[in-house]
């Protein structure tokens, strides 16, 4: 049967609210989590943006853990470029900041091209073009993103996905298909989040589907899909119920469209589905007069999703994708 396997419950907004050591003893008991720390330095300092010192410190704890645990289970860490982070991978191909991060110890990073970002999305000329060669601006922003991924393979890129980005994951996608040698960029990842990093759910609460040019890639590139967008403690059962049936829907359809076409070649419907979610806004708590990451209402998020791998396993299939974590890792707060 097929299976809907978690690669892992993105938390991002991480600042300097909380002690790095925080993080790392969540992680100890959830190695399932992955922290997201968003970089934007124009708005160093304030909540969700860290400052470097605090960064360099995480750094050192993350080190001290991964060592500890002799590399076997790593702290999942994301880096979420915001503002001329963007521009340095985009404009211009620099990926400097991006093996600083390695050094630091993050597996992923996502890139944020959107305006509530920070990032001046004119560089995308016209929203109606996928071609990189057809837009106003000048600036080969996929041709420049593609380089930074290839020169950095021991991390995963992650592309937002929503109209706003458009041009940059259809150029993204046009280029890979037309690629032979596409399955090189087998760290690129994708999410999907429409509302452009606001934090706000789909309407009706449903997920947009998998494009088809991107169906295509999924299996030769391994791309892997995740889902942000309004995602909290209060909704995320609800959230990974409707992802899943999403998915299960979608299979349905998929299957259909082979038995009409036995050259249909693009269904993956006896894999099982890796992917994740994210969320950042729904974490935020006023404690104190001051605007914090609310680590209690972390663990509500890994509670419910625990409780939806204990007891509805049957029915959802959801499993932790983690072949590090014992069978006993979700149960220990049931």
């Amino acid at each position: 049967m097929k299976k809907f396997l978690l690669k892992a419950i993105g938390l991002c907004g991480v600042d300097n609210s909380i002690h790095p050591n925080q993080l790392i003893m969540y992680s100890t008991f959830y190695p399932f989590i992955e922290f997201g720390i968003l970089f934007r330095p124009d708005k160093e300092g304030q909540p969700r943006y860290p400052t470097m010192d605090w960064v360099r410190k995480l750094s050192v704890a993350v080190q001290n853990y991964n060592h500890n645990n002799n590399n076997r289970i790593k702290m999942k860490l994301a880096a979420h470029l915001c503002e001329r982070r963007v521009d340095e991978v985009l404009k211009y191909g620099d990926d400097t900041f991006i093996k600083q991060l390695i050094e630091w110890g993050f597996q992923r990073v996502q890139i944020n091209a959107t305006a509530v970002n920070g990032v001046d999305t004119s560089i995308f000329g016209s929203k109606s073009s996928s071609s990189s060669s057809d837009h106003s601006s000048s600036v080969d922003f996929v041709t420049n993103f593609l380089s930074v991924v290839s020169n950095n393979t021991n991390i995963e890129f992650i592309i937002q996905k929503n109209n706003e980005t458009q041009p940059l994951w259809e150029g993204i996608i046009d280029k890979l298909n037309d690629n032979s040698s596409a399955t090189t960029y087998n760290n690129i990842s994708f999410l999907l989040d429409e509302s452009k990093g606001t934090g706000v759910l789909p309407i009706n609460g449903c997920w947009p589907s998998i494009p088809k040019s991107l169906q295509n890639l999924k299996s030769t590139c391994n791309i892997n899909i995740g889902y942000a967008g309004g995602i909290g403690p209060l909704n995320v059962k609800d959230v990974l119920k409707n992802i899943i049936e999403s998915k299960q829907n979608n299979n349905e359809n998929e299957n259909e469209n082979e038995n009409e076409n036995e050259n249909n070649n693009d269904t993956d419907t006896d894999t099982d589905t890796i992917f994740w979610i994210d969320m950042e806004s729904k974490l935020r708590s006023i404690k104190n007069d001051k605007d914090v990451f609310d680590l209690d209402k972390c663990y509500q998020v890994i509670h419910s999703v625990c409780e939806i791998i204990n007891t509805n396993n049957t029915n959802s299939n959801l499993v932790i994708s983690d072949s590090s974590l014992s069978s006993s890792t979700t149960t220990l707060i049931n």
